[in-house]
C-alpha cells in the first residue's frame, strides 16, 4: 500500500527533526546552572595560626564591617630581584640609581588589567573596593563579614587575646577565584591575633626621664 506524503505533512516531521536535534544538542538546565554557579577557588593563603593563650570567643559577627588588603604579584618577579640586586650592589654600574617617584607601576607593578580584573572580583563578591596603591600591588576592601567569607572561601572567628584584647583569625585556608589566583599573593587584615611590640626598649627610670645620655662606644 503506497503512502501518500502531503507538503504539510513533511513540513511537520521535518519540524519535529529539528526540534529533538535542539533538544539533544541543547545543555540541560543543571548543566547550564554549573557554569553559571560559583567560580573555582584556589588557596593563595594558609589557615591562620593561634597563638598560645589565645581563647576562641564566637564568630564574627555576620553585619561585622571588615576591612583588608588584597596583594598582588609584581609583573616580573625575577626582573625586580634583578634590580634590587644591582642598585644595592657597590660593584654594579646601576649602583644607587633608584626608580623616579611613580615609575614602579609602570615598570613591575601589576598589568592594569590584573588590576581591574581583581577590583572586578571584589565587586562582584559585594565588597568595596575602597583604593589601589600607586604601585599596583595594593588593593583595599570592605565589606560584611558574611560577604568576606563567601569572597575568600573561609569563616571568621573572635578570639580573646592573652593580654586581655579582642582579635580575630580565619578558620580554614583563604582562597581566591582560580581566575585571579595566579595574580594574588596574600590577603591581609582578616588576622589580627598577632600583634607586633617593640622589642628592646626599657623604659627609664623616673628620675633620669627627660634627661639625655651620652652615646655608647
Amino acid at each position: 500500500m503506497a503512502v501518500c506524503w502531503s507538503v504539510p505533512r513533511i513540513a511537520s516531521l521535518l519540524g519535529l527533526l529539528t526540534m529533538s536535534a535542539v533538544a539533544l544538542s541543547a545543555p540541560s538546565a543543571s548543566a547550564a546552572a554549573e557554569r553559571t554557579g560559583p567560580p573555582a577557588m584556589e588557596r593563595v593563603q594558609s589557615a591562620a595560626r593561634v597563638p598560645a593563650g589565645d581563647q576562641p570567643a564566637g564568630a564574627v559577627p555576620a553585619l561585622a564591617r571588615i576591612s583588608g588588603t588584597v596583594v598582588l604579584k609584581p609583573r616580573d618577579n625575577a626582573a625586580l630581584v634583578r634590580f634590587i640586586a644591582a642598585v644595592t650592589d657597590k660593584n654594579s654600574p646601576t649602583f644607587h640609581h633608584y626608580l623616579p617617584a611613580g615609575a614602579f607601576a609602570s615598570r613591575f607593578g601589576p598589568r592594569p588589567s590584573t588590576v581591574d580584573a581583581v577590583r572586578a572580583q571584589l565587586r562582584t563578591d559585594g565588597l568595596a573596593v575602597s583604593g589601589v596603591s600607586s604601585d599596583g600591588l595594593l588593593v583595599s576592601f570592605s565589606g560584611t563579614a558574611r560577604r568576606v567569607e563567601a569572597a575568600f572561601g573561609t569563616g571568621l572567628e573572635r578570639y580573646r587575646l592573652a593580654n586581655g584584647k579582642t582579635g580575630q583569625a580565619t578558620t580554614s585556608a583563604v582562597s581566591v577565584p582560580r581566575s585571579i589566583a595566579t595574580s594574588v599573593t596574600a590577603v591581609l587584615g582578616l588576622n589580627s591575633l598577632v600583634q607586633l611590640h617593640p622589642v628592646g626598649l626599657e623604659r627609664a627610670p623616673a628620675a633620669g626621664r627627660g634627661k639625655t645620655r651620652p652615646a655608647a662606644t
